[in-house]
């Protein structure tokens, strides 16, 4: 009995031991050193927006008749999106028409001015006070002959000479009417006249571009809401009923073989993004479908609705031209994922990151004798599981580290 005793005390002692070493010590991971691909991904929420688009604007002031389309709805080349008031359209013509026909008038007559009829009526009115200043001087000569023979009294005589003054100023006064008049066709008024027909040209071109009493989509497209007014105020469109006015905002049409993702990077993000990186872009609504695309740029001001503790910037992907189903699917607003490549390179020799010795520059190799040596490396880009090594390691290298 005593001797069976010690050989079961002895088989749990040993067990115990057994199972205390599996708990404390694990075996080592390794690792065989290879060359291949590599790349670094970092992962953003974002959401589908116009990229390329094209703004509709009304061109004349007219009363909506009808609006034939809904905002978010595709819509082609030459469809017609909004009727309006012919009537409206088309006096608004015909005032732009009137008015540049009297600015052409004038600037006509200001061109025209040295031989027009003020320049005429001012050349008469000269030339008549001339004549009679001749006439005048021509009987003061005379009285004055009369008088100093003693024909005519004092009196007469002087009242010629009053004449004679009276012709006198007469003609200088004539002859400043003229060059005023003359400088009216050469100076400010003729400038005026040109340009107020230059404006009233342009009025006019633009009320005949607008002439027709509907409006149509330039391009295809998804219609989207108008951007916000000038004055910060949400330019909602226009209404049937409704008036809208020149240069208003209709709508936006945003092409599909243009469209952006819109997503936000963080402040310490930001040195990890350059213009042109290969992004991929998913999201619930795409069907499984990863699209492709650019970083197309970062913006230079933070986001207004970044808070104080975390300031963000808004930046932006420009996806490649779409297939034809995607477009079927595609809509703007949509929820969407995007991944860049930080860094991306053929062929790299790289390690995970938990081989590294508590992150330091420095692996564990076994050698051929099967013996464990530290061997100092040169890291490259280190991505969130793996880090690219430049130098310190072979192809083949066993690297050796313990979880």
């Amino acid at each position: 009995m005593g001797a069976g005793a010690v050989l079961l005390a002895g088989l749990l002692l040993v067990a115990f031991t057994r199972g205390g070493d599996s708990e404390v010590e694990a075996p080592p991971m390794t690792y065989t050193v290879s060359q291949g691909p590599f790349e670094i991904k970092q992962s953003f929420s974002g959401r589908i927006v116009p990229g390329e688009q094209v703004e509709i604007i009304a061109e004349t002031d007219a009363t909506v008749m009808d609006i034939a389309f809904r905002f978010g709805d595709r819509v082609e080349e030459g469809q017609i999106l909004y009727r309006l008031s012919a009537a409206d359209v088309w006096r608004k013509t015909a005032e732009a028409r009137i008015g540049y026909l009297q600015a052409a008038d004038t600037a006509s007559q200001m061109d025209n001015w040295a031989s027009g009829p003020e320049m005429n009526a001012a050349k008469r009115g000269l030339e008549s006070a001339r004549i009679q200043f001749e006439e005048i001087r021509r009987r003061h000569e005379e009285g004055q002959r009369l008088f100093e023979r003693g024909l005519i009294a004092r009196t007469e005589m002087e009242g010629l000479q009053s004449s004679l003054r009276q012709s006198e100023q007469a003609v200088t006064t004539a002859e400043e009417d003229l060059a005023r008049t003359e400088a009216r066709g050469r100076g400010v008024e003729r400038q005026v006249a040109g340009l107020q027909r230059g404006l009233a040209s342009t009025k006019l071109q633009e009320a005949v571009s607008g002439s027709e009493a509907v409006i149509r989509a330039p391009r295809a497209g998804v219609m989207v809401r108008p951007r916000s007014g000038t004055n910060g105020s949400d330019n909602s469109g226009a209404k049937v009923g409704g008036k809208v006015g020149l240069g208003q905002s209709l709508g936006v049409i945003a092409a599909l073989d243009g469209l952006d993702v819109v997503f936000r990077v963080d402040e310490a993000d930001l040195i990890l993004l350059e213009t042109g990186m290969v992004a991929a872009v998913t999201g619930p609504g795409l069907g499984g479908q990863t699209l492709q695309g650019r970083l197309l740029a970062v913006s230079g001001e933070a986001d207004a609705g970044s808070s104080s503790e975390k300031t963000q910037f808004e930046a932006r992907v420009r996806l490649d031209p779409l297939s034809e189903d995607v477009a079927k699917i595609m809509r703007v607003g949509m929820t969407a994922q995007v991944s860049l490549v930080l860094y991306e390179t053929e062929q790299a020799i790289t390690v995970p990151v938990s081989a590294l010795n508590n992150g330091a520059p420095l692996v564990q190799v076994k050698k051929a004798d099967g013996t464990l040596e530290i061997r100092p490396v040169t890291l490259g880009r280190i991505g969130p599981d793996r880090v690219e090594i430049l130098s310190g390691l072979k192809v083949g290298d066993v690297v050796v580290w313990k979880p």
